[in-house]
């Protein structure tokens, strides 16, 4: 699967390009399909690629989800994590299912 793929199923899902986590995001998708890393390696991974720290590649990705999730109407302490969204993105991806991801 391409970058390009997962940018039009992340903006299918509702997902801002306009938050840097939004690139950090697809490229931990993009890895966990091509690697099956866990969520830490994939953000040092991530990291390493676009020169910064895993820190903020984390961080990124967890201010991407939270507005992503109070944008669609849910309560923010209810926000899934990073880890969680990987996952689900990954597998749907993978499996070609274009369910949205707020249905969890």
């Amino acid at each position: 699967m391409d970058k390009s793929a997962i940018v039009r199923y992340l903006m299918d899902q509702g997902f801002s390009p306009s938050y840097l986590g939004f690139y950090y995001f697809r490229d931990c998708i993009y890895y966990k399909l091509v690697t099956g890393s866990r969520t830490k390696q994939l953000y040092l991974i991530v990291a390493a690629d676009h020169k910064t720290t895993w820190k903020a590649v984390e961080h990124c990705i967890r201010t991407l989800i939270r507005n992503w999730y109070i944008d669609m109407g849910k309560p923010p302490w209810k926000t899934p994590s990073n880890k969680l969204l990987i996952a689900q993105a990954s597998s749907r991806l993978r499996l070609g299912n274009t369910e949205r991801l707020c249905d969890m």
